[in-house]
């Protein structure tokens, strides 16, 4: 009896054993499948896609902001050190804002910072120019040749031409200015054979001593020319009432636009004084970037001659004017004038065809006395003795 009683307990506990490993079984695979769902499978649960629901430990995400460009003045062309920068050497392009040279202010997006300064250093096509590129005055790049040379813009060349005050407008010229040259040519007739200026010599000749071998020259004669005058019904020879023949003259302007480099003898800036300055080439050291070197002062009151900038052909042109004599002005443009002119050369016949200008008649009398004869009326000189007091 008590044996089956023990039967009966022993199954009873087994039967509960089982049936508690099968719930809990159920239970973990419940778990699992809940774990899954939140790694990101398809939730249909109500509330599901609200974002209400985001947890608050998370940060809200934020838009990166866009890359901000900024304008950068860079070099159109190669540039060699000592090159004087112009407004055709340069271009625009855009740099990010974050750029180290950006951000350290060693760029620049104004031309005027730049036009008139020297390069230093080699700078590539497309590179941006920096203030670290440019010299601080031209004895800073000595090595490279000289000083006058780093202001001849690219492509001219500098010519030296003499001048007075008449043809130097005065002295009133400074470095920078822009000049015309007006040309004047004086032309004379000449022999085609011989090239001789005209008119030729004359000597006439006895034919019949030319025949029997005598000496066949006629007395000499004054220049002149055989005419048929049909009033006398003879042949005359006419002669010049003066052997001073007149020539024809006639003026054009010739080279524009050539700069002004310097008035006077070239001297070294390095050696001289302006002002108070003790050198020339200092600079302001409080200024965050270097400024370039200006011109010095003229050191020549009555200066002989000038030296422009100009191209190599017009300098050709210069040259054979001042061998072959012409005579030569320059005038004076305004600044920033670009105008080029088309003008028309004037002489004599053109000044009466084209100018308004009438030839007087003839007359019987004339004005006396002539006002070439009249003395000039002037201020007797004082010396520096009666000027004091």
């Amino acid at each position: 009896m008590r044996l089956r009683i023990f039967l009966l307990l022993f199954l009873v506990l087994l039967v509960a054993a089982v049936a508690v490993v099968l719930v809990v079984t159920n239970l973990g695979g419940l778990s699992l499948l809940s774990g899954n769902n939140n790694a990101g499978l398809p939730d249909s649960s109500p509330g599901a896609g609200d974002s209400s629901q985001i947890e608050p430990a998370l940060p809200t995400p934020t838009p990166t902001p866009a890359m901000q460009f900024v304008e950068v003045l860079v070099a159109r062309v190669r540039l060699q050190p000592g090159d004087r920068i112009t407004e055709g050497l340069l271009q625009v392009e855009f740099r990010p804002e974050d750029n180290v040279a950006v951000r350290a202010n060693y760029t620049f997006s104004n031309p005027d910072e730049l036009i008139g300064r020297i390069i230093s250093t080699e700078v590539a096509p497309g590179q941006a120019i920096l203030s670290s590129m440019l010299a601080l005055n031209s004895t800073d790049i000595t090595s490279f040749g000289s000083d006058l040379a780093l202001y001849i813009p690219r492509g001219n060349v500098a010519v030296a031409f003499p001048i007075d005050k008449f043809t130097g407008i005065g002295y009133a010229m400074r470095p920078g200015d822009r000049v015309d040259v007006m040309m004047s040519l004086t032309l004379q007739q000449v022999d085609e054979e011989f090239q001789s200026p005209l008119p030729n010599k004359l000597q006439l000749v006895n034919p019949e001593a030319l025949l029997n071998g005598e000496y066949f020259f006629f007395p000499d004669t004054v220049s002149g020319r055989l005419t048929f005058i049909p009033e006398i019904s003879t042949i005359s020879l006419i002669i010049p009432s003066s052997t001073t023949r007149v020539t024809r003259q006639v003026t054009q302007l010739t080279i524009q636009q050539a700069e002004v480099l310097w008035i006077g003898t070239w001297t070294d800036p390095r050696v001289l004084v302006r002002g108070d300055d003790a050198n020339i080439g200092t600079y302001n050291p409080n200024s965050p970037l270097p400024t370039p070197t200006p011109f010095p002062a003229r050191q020549e009151q009555e200066p002989d001659l000038i030296i422009l900038s100009m191209t190599a052909q017009d300098a050709l042109s210069l040259k054979w004017a001042l061998e072959i004599g012409m005579q030569i002005h320059l005038t004076l443009r305004s600044q920033g004038d670009q105008t080029v002119y088309v003008t028309t050369s004037v002489s004599l016949p053109q000044m009466v065809e084209q100018s308004g200008i009438t030839i007087p008649e003839q007359g019987e009398f004339r004005e006396y006395p002539s006002i070439f004869w009249v003395p000039i009326p002037s201020v007797p000189s004082r010396s520096e003795s009666d000027l004091l007091p």
